[in-house]
């Protein structure tokens, strides 16, 4: 698919959606139940919907996509590296004085979470294929 084709904007961005759903939903639960991660605010949901975005485009761009044809341990990988990604970027954006306090334990979990939160959402909802793209088109 070409850069300028509106079929690889609306890919791109229903990766992004799924990305950032992938990543914001398991931080907020994380958040809410256990406490391990603090502070988290409208900004920093903003932030982590933003790097899940970032990530998702930039992988994109690079063609870094898994054919429907490979393993599921491939896709699975395709899926939870560039979420967990966005979890870190996400967090390294907040202001230095926030990373300097952070709770480094609660971040691993994050992004643990938000890459099995991805892997999850593979298999309950796979990837359109291009034919199937392209039909919807």
């Amino acid at each position: 698919m070409s850069l300028l084709s509106s079929p690889w904007w609306r890919d791109v961005l229903a990766r992004a959606g799924r990305n950032a759903l992938q990543v914001v939903l398991p931080v907020v639960l994380l958040a809410q139940t256990t406490g391990t991660v603090t502070g988290l605010d409208w900004r920093a949901i903003l932030d982590l919907v933003a790097s899940a975005a970032l990530v998702t485009v930039v992988k994109a761009l690079a063609g870094l996509s898994a054919d429907e044809r490979s393993p599921m341990a491939v896709k699975a990988l395709e899926r939870s590296v560039p979420a967990a990604a966005a979890v870190l970027l996400g967090f390294l954006t907040a202001p230095a004085w926030s990373l300097f306090h952070a709770d480094w334990t609660g971040v691993g979990v994050a992004t643990l979470s938000a890459a099995v939160a991805a892997v999850v959402h593979l298999v309950v909802d796979p990837p359109l294929t291009p034919a199937q793209l392209a039909a919807a088109a």
